[in-house]
């Protein structure tokens, strides 16, 4: 497997960690192919499907670089109930299930709203929220 060049010309070697400013990433040199795949051009949250829901219901959501991504769950007074993703990913379509039963003690019906967090070293940051309604 070929070994990878960074920015100041040094090679990246698998299993390295590189480290940003505020962030580490492990780079891993692993083949990927990308034919016939058109790789996002933009962020995306889309709305959660079905909705209202129960028992559970799927957020569909598009990063189109490698970004720290962090998708939570909020209840109508703005306290947290679910973390759903909290790690790096890569450019990509990606869809997550919410499902209040198995997180949420006595989930209770009604709006709760999810927010989409995709932060790159830089600084720049999307983030969107969007609204959804729990019914037992």
């Amino acid at each position: 497997m070929a070994n990878s060049v960074n920015g100041d010309g040094n090679p990246i070697v698998g299993d390295k960690w590189n480290f940003g400013e505020n962030f580490a990433v492990q780079i891993l040199n692993i083949p990927v192919s990308v034919e016939n795949e058109t790789l996002p051009q933009e962020f995306y949250l889309a709305q959660n499907y079905p909705n209202p829901f129960n028992p559970s219901t799927k957020i569909r959501f598009t990063i189109p670089e490698l970004r720290f991504t962090i998708l939570k769950v909020y209840d109508v007074l703005g306290n947290e109930v679910a973390t759903l993703v909290d790690e790096f990913k890569p450019a990509g379509n990606y869809q997550v299930e919410f499902n209040p039963a198995s997180g949420i003690e006595n989930p209770a019906s009604g709006i709760y709203f999810y927010q989409l967090q995709a932060s790159s070293p830089k600084g720049q940051a999307f983030i969107q929220t969007k609204k959804m309604v729990y019914l037992k």
